[in-house]
């Protein structure tokens, strides 16, 4: 602990300070070993619950031991780290296991169609000899459905 060289100025009520737990700043535990796997952040909409199931999503698979990459938000070309296409789609959570097989997660918004999401991933794969498989989340388009029920009752 060392004195506070700009006393009661900086707004605090003793002439010392305190920093946060510095311990935080790093994983001293090792519990987060599988976060360097990720790549990107969740996509943001208008959809209550949709960054956070992106984030579920792609930490659980992270933690797999044999996954190799995982990416938010991100075209495939980042997935796979190479491809000769130049457009595709761009699904919620890309994973990238060991042995070449992909699983895309798609969370679906409330204006998502659940059909063409899992389509135009299905097609796109299947068009560049993609090997893998293809799921949607549909909890947080369900719980915004549900809100605006709840909404009109009253």
């Amino acid at each position: 602990m060392t004195h506070d060289p700009i006393g009661l100025a900086g707004n605090n009520p003793t002439l010392y300070g305190y920093v946060g737990d510095t311990n935080w700043w790093i994983d001293p535990f090792g519990l987060f070993w599988w976060s360097d796997k990720i790549i990107g952040n969740a996509q943001t909409t208008g959809t209550k619950g949709h960054a956070f199931l992106s984030n579920l999503h792609a930490n659980l698979n992270a933690m797999n031991p044999n996954v190799e990459k995982v990416t938010m938000d991100l075209g495939y070309k980042r997935l796979l780290g190479n491809g000769t296409f130049k457009w595709g789609p761009r699904p919620d959570v890309g994973v990238l296991y060991k042995n070449g097989n992909v699983k895309i997660i798609e969370v679906a918004s409330k204006t998502d169609d659940i059909g063409k999401l899992t389509n135009k991933n299905v097609v796109f794969m299947n068009d560049n000899n993609i090997t893998g498989k293809v799921k949607v989340n549909s909890m947080a388009k369900r719980f915004d459905g549900f809100k605006k029920k709840l909404r009109g009752c009253g």
